[in-house]
């Protein structure tokens, strides 16, 4: 079938089996579309109130998104096409004998998925049965084994189906979009094997955590959803490390899956040292994957000692570095705008030099009513919650260097100006009388630099709030980071590059803070975060001698999560204060 866009009309080219659908409209303004393959019925406002395809219900199709439903103005039935219009948006529906061809300019384009529907089939033969499966779809199986198959990729999630275009950017809600889809046209019987699904048994929550090292387990599930037999092959790999790791176990075992039959298989693994692996089954067919899954887990946190790499000359640097910077004067300038000013604060412009003869410029919250406060770092000013703090300002709008991008040398590189950034804003709330102590919060690449803040200068730091920080073990050669924080270009599965890159890390890896880190603190990490790696902040975690500390280990990734902050609400009531720190919506936008 061909579309043609001419001048704002569409117009469809004869195509076979047009002549066997029959369109008929009610005085309503409803069109029902019957053809020996399916049957559609399209309502008053454009919707596609039903499809069903050989008795086989599959999806409802509405426009207009769920805030601005079609409400059509008109609905004309030309031959074997639909047209519905309301000022310059469109719906265009083409029908014919088994295809039907969709044209949308200015209305979203999703459907509703029916709940007898068997499976959902993606690129490659990975699918699952329906409603587990969320992903990218091809197809659609219906309980009779026939299909929906689609000439572009649509996204599941749920009861739901649209374009992948719009969530992989390069297409968005609105955008004309024009393709067909199949119906009745059945897959290969192998992509009726639903995806495969990883778990690990024996662990007592939900976070796949094994305490004991000894005893290690999985348990692999797949439904066959065809009426053939399938002689499989699983195999399970573990390896050390989520980029670049090495392989510590694989382990084969046959499979025999009968028609319609779900199979479980134990997967039994051998000691592992503490740490955290990556464990990924994959099904083959005549050495062919067919479909795979990847798990994320961890083993005895308590013994979770990764080899240090602080180099000798660690103390050295940082003893010159601070020296320098506090070697320069303030030269401070406080500017009242009393524009931005409120009843309870006074808003200064601060401007001060940071280093050399280099001005940073933020602002400073100050009470209005005298007296002796917290003094708090902020990226964005939080006058209405956080009057009864003394506010310094660090917007990483205005930081060029929190990219973290820059690394020239041990000397000239954006991390180490972040970290002296912020020992310098906390050495001017030190030396202000009206605080009585400060408090550090850092939310994922400001999460390093408040905690390495700390760990370089205790000092009036009552207490430190670092939710999912990146940037922890980048120092690591044997086990390369690759997320926010290394340079352009760096590509950790090249040995000479991570050597060259980590001789300079280690002087800023968080991890080599960590034994210097004694200030009451709490932090979390997603298991399978990208952007902040788990495994280092475990680590700092461990190494740290602070007497008061706390931990958030959570399934998912770069995400403020629950318990995190149930850590925040004991961190407030340990330290005394009236509530926790940041408000939910500061930790959402500053990071």
């Amino acid at each position: 079938m061909t579309l043609l866009t001419i001048a704002g009309t569409v117009t469809a080219n004869p195509a076979l089996g047009a002549e066997k659908v029959v369109l008929k409209q009610s005085g309503d303004r409803s069109v029902v579309v019957t053809t020996p393959v399916y049957k559609a019925t399209i309502d008053a406002d454009g919707h596609l109130t039903e499809l069903s395809v050989k008795g086989a219900k599959t999806f409802t199709m509405p426009f207009g998104g769920i805030m601005e439903p079609i409400r059509a103005e008109f609905v004309n039935v030309t031959n074997n096409m639909v047209a519905v219009r309301r000022g310059e948006k469109r719906v265009e529906w083409t029908f014919n004998e088994d295809t039907i061809g969709v044209v949308t300019e200015g209305y979203d384009f999703h459907g509703r998925l029916d709940e007898s529907l068997k499976a959902v089939v993606g690129p490659g033969g990975k699918g699952g049965p329906f409603p587990k499966f969320a992903g990218v779809s091809i197809a659609i199986v219906l309980a009779n084994d026939l299909t929906v198959t689609y000439e572009e990729h649509m996204h599941v999630h749920q009861d739901r189906i649209l374009p992948s275009r719009y969530l992989n950017g390069s297409g968005k809600s609105g955008d004309l979009i024009e393709f067909a889809f199949k119906l009745g046209e059945p897959v290969e019987a192998t992509q009726l094997l639903s995806r495969v699904g990883l778990k690990p048994f024996g662990t007592k929550t939900g976070f796949p955590h094994f305490h004991d090292a000894e005893k290690i387990a999985f348990k692999s599930t797949q439904t066959n959803l065809s009426k053939k037999a399938f002689d499989l092959t699983q195999k399970l790999t573990v390896r050390d490390h989520y980029v670049a790791g090495k392989e510590v176990l694989a382990i084969e075992q046959p499979v025999a899956m009968q028609p319609g039959e779900a199979v479980t298989t134990d997967w039994n693994v051998k000691p592992l040292e503490p740490g955290f692996y990556y464990a990924e089954i994959e099904v083959l067919k005549d050495k062919k994957m067919l479909t795979s899954e990847k798990i994320t887990f961890t083993v005895a946190f308590d013994h979770y000692r990764p080899a240090p790499t602080r180099p000798r000359d660690f103390d050295e640097f940082w003893d010159g570095q601070l020296a320098g910077l506090r070697g320069l004067p303030f030269d401070d300038t406080l500017t009242e705008a009393p524009a931005k000013s409120t009843e309870a604060a006074i808003w200064y412009d601060l401007e001060l030099t940071i280093a050399g003869d280099k001005r940073y410029k933020t602002f400073l919250l100050v009470p209005r009513k005298k007296g002796q406060y917290i003094g708090d770092f902020a990226g964005k000013p939080d006058k209405a919650t956080r009057a009864d703090r003394v506010q310094i300002g660090m917007p990483l709008e205005t930081v060029e260097m929190m990219t973290f991008r820059r690394w020239n040398s041990r000397e000239d590189n954006n991390m180490l100006d972040s970290y002296l950034l912020a020992v310098r804003l906390t050495d001017y709330l030190r030396r202000r009388d009206d605080v009585k102590g400060i408090f550090l919060f850092g939310a994922s690449r400001t999460g390093p630099v408040q905690f390495v803040n700390a760990a370089l200068d205790p000092t009036k730091i009552i207490g430190v709030d670092i939710h999912v920080p990146t940037s922890a073990g980048i120092g690591w050669a044997d086990r390369p980071y690759y997320a926010w924080g290394v340079p352009n270009g760096y590509k950790p599965d090249q040995p000479e590059q991570v050597n060259s890159f980590t001789k300079m890390a280690v002087y800023f890896d968080p991890v080599n803070f960590a034994p210097e880190m004694k200030v009451p603190w709490i932090v979390a990490y997603g298991l399978d975060d990208d952007l902040a790696h788990p495994q280092g902040i475990e680590a700092m975690y461990q190494y740290s001698p602070a007497k008061f500390k706390r931990i958030s280990r959570d399934v998912g990734g770069h995400q403020y999560s629950k318990g995190f902050q149930e850590l925040q609400k004991e961190l407030a009531a340990y330290l005394g204060l009236n509530k926790a720190a940041q408000t939910d919506e500061k930790i959402l936008k500053e990071h």
